[in-house]
């Protein structure tokens, strides 16, 4: 029952004395609190009614005693400030109205009371003596019972309607869109940082968001009104408002359920019905479809690290199964550098502008606003329905040569994608991360490549990311910031494979005069020499053995290569060479 449905039971005869916000007369009465101690309100809950007679309050029975007050200007401040503190206390308690009850000790309602609910918009009615308190309890209780029992009813009933949704390819949309039309409104799924995932009625995007950070706005505030655990209702520009947070079984946020409808004529029972419900079964879809899109997205970095490794062709029908149809070669590679949480972002909007994940581009919470094509913009939406998959916002969207293959190694996310879609595919990720707010975002851009020669394209793209975030010229004495680069930036990883294959094959391969346990000690040997700097007594410090057996390998080394160590053009060599056999395998016991 509404306090406006109350004021309008004719058995009562209540009369609305001050309006206040009108708001507060189409919120549900959760209970009927009677006092009469001014300072009470501690003991009051939001939703309530108060009821009082007004009985710790000066009694002013008529006229004469109304002017005698009026003369005294001091116990006039006094008992305007009294009325005051009480309303402002039942206000901010949460209180939807307050009754006050007259002919008995008063026999009108208090002018200082009228005065300060009309400063504060509390909204006050006159209860007259033949009504009494009991009368009105009973009437909200047996509102209350009846709206519990169709509460359960309607939650039955709304549970059923959302498994089902559940159950669909796209769960998180069948579910707002069920919440919409049962709210007779909209509904929005944002996730736990923010983000619109999904919503209603595409024209609602930037409603959902500001209504969003009003909830987070509010709890912050510590509004005791809302509840994390429960949903929360709360008015926003004239719109009635409930959120409910969706946590797992070890009460992670996975996000909010957000149902908005307008104020007038909607029942806030049925409002608060219908979100609580959605978010209790999506707090187990998401769940799963998040734990899925961690499984699927260590899968794609194990395979896009292998095609960095130069296995792409060995990899294409795993890859096949992860993204789809494999771009057609010349293959661009793209790499983007970021905070790690800058990156998931990122990440997370190619899984869903790419339709993956298994649930028609959910993902995890994959769904994230303010990323669609630069050439569009949400706020410029109708109140249309969003008839799938909200275009939140986007980096690629499939081609027709193929799929965008994704992943995340090495603390970078990687693109992989037909020439013609490299250059567009640039500026999309650019936009991306200026619409949601991403201060630093670099990304790097090889040649299109062929299959077979992936891995230096990955290369390319790492050193094009790092070049593009340097100086072009030296900043002063002693070089610059390009002075800075590794030495094997600047060698394409083909050259260096080939050279490194080349220059180590005697200790690499039989048939050069040394058995296996030999070359594996010698190249072992080599290995440790370059990390000590060429330094014979930190190699031997590092192998564990005297500085004579050094030399003694290293002149072995030098017979088996065909290299003098004395000559700095070999030791270039040789640095290369255990480099580049260093980072293609990192698991050998000599690396």
């Amino acid at each position: 029952m509404t306090v406006r449905e109350l004021l309008a039971e004719d058995a009562l005869h209540l009369q609305l004395v001050v309006l206040g916000n009108s708001a507060n007369l189409e919120r549900s009465i959760y209970w009927v609190h009677i006092t009469e101690v001014v300072d009470s309100t501690e003991f009051c809950e939001p939703g309530e009614i108060l009821l009082t007679i007004g009985l710790d309050m000066p009694q002013i029975d008529d006229r004469s005693a109304q002017a005698a007050m009026d003369a005294d200007p001091q116990e006039m401040a006094r008992f305007n400030r009294m009325c005051d503190a009480f309303v402002t206390g039942m206000v901010d308690a949460g209180v939807l109205a307050c009754g006050f009850g007259v002919g008995m000790r008063h026999p009108t309602v208090p002018r200082a009371l009228i005065e300060a609910a009309s400063r504060h918009g509390l909204p006050l009615f006159e209860i007259p003596i033949e009504t009494t308190f009991q009368d009105i309890s009973r009437t909200v209780s047996q509102s209350i019972a009846d709206e519990g029992h169709r509460f359960l009813r309607d939650s039955y009933s709304l549970q059923r309607t959302f498994i089902a949704a559940a159950k669909s390819p796209d769960p998180i949309h069948a579910t707002v869109i069920d919440v919409a039309d049962s709210i007779g409104g909209w509904a929005a799924f944002v996730t736990p940082a923010g983000e619109v995932w999904d919503v209603s009625h595409s024209g609602a995007r930037g409603m959902a968001r500001t209504v969003a950070l009003t909830y987070r706005a509010l709890h912050q505030l510590g509004d005791d009104n809302l509840a994390p655990s429960h949903a929360s209702v709360f008015d926003h520009e004239g719109s009635l408002c409930c959120a409910a947070e969706l946590h797992d079984a070890s009460q992670r946020p996975l996000g909010l359920m957000l149902g908005v409808a307008p104020e007038q004529g909607t029942d806030e029972m049925a409002v608060r019905t219908a979100v609580m419900n959605a978010a209790d079964v999506l707090s187990v879809t998401v769940a799963q479809a998040m734990l899925r899109q961690i499984q699927l997205r260590s899968l794609r970095a194990t395979v896009m690290r292998g095609m960095a490794n130069g296995l792409g062709r060995g990899l294409s029908d795993v890859a096949a199964e992860l993204w789809g149809p494999l771009p057609h070669a010349p293959v661009a590679v793209l790499c983007v550098d970021g905070e790690a949480e800058d990156l998931t972002r990122l990440y997370e909007a190619q899984a869903l502008s790419a339709g993956l994940d298994g649930i028609e581009g959910i993902g995890g919470i994959s769904r994230i606003s303010g990323m669609a094509d630069p050439r569009s913009d949400p706020s410029d939406a109708t109140m249309a329905r969003t008839p799938q998959a909200t275009q939140g916002p986007q980096v690629a969207q499939r081609p027709d040569d193929g799929s965008v293959l994704f992943g995340d190694f090495d603390n970078k996310l990687w693109f992989l994608v037909s020439r013609n879609e490299g250059a567009g595919l640039r500026e999309r990720i650019k936009a991306a991360a200026q619409r949601l707010g991403i201060q630093r975002c670099g990304i790097g851009m090889a040649t299109a490549t062929s299959w077979e020669t992936l891995r230096s394209a990955y290369a390319e793209a790492r050193l094009d990311l790092q070049m593009s975030a340097m100086p072009l010229s030296a900043g002063g004495p002693g070089g610059g910031a390009i002075a800075d680069l590794d030495i094997m930036h600047l060698i394409a990883p083909r050259v260096a494979e080939s050279f490194c294959q080349a220059f180590l094959r005697p200790l690499l391969e039989d048939g050069h005069g040394a058995t296996g346990a030999t070359r594996h000690t010698l190249l072992r040997t080599a290995s440790s020499f370059v990390i000590s700097s060429f330094n014979i007594t930190t190699t031997a410090q590092r192998l564990g053995v005297h500085r004579h057996t050094v030399e003694n390998r290293l002149a072995r080394i030098e017979q088996l290569l065909g290299v003098d160590l004395a000559n700095a053009h070999d030791l270039m060599r040789l640095y290369l060479a255990i480099e580049e056999y260093t980072r293609s395998h990192p698991d050998s016991p000599a690396a």
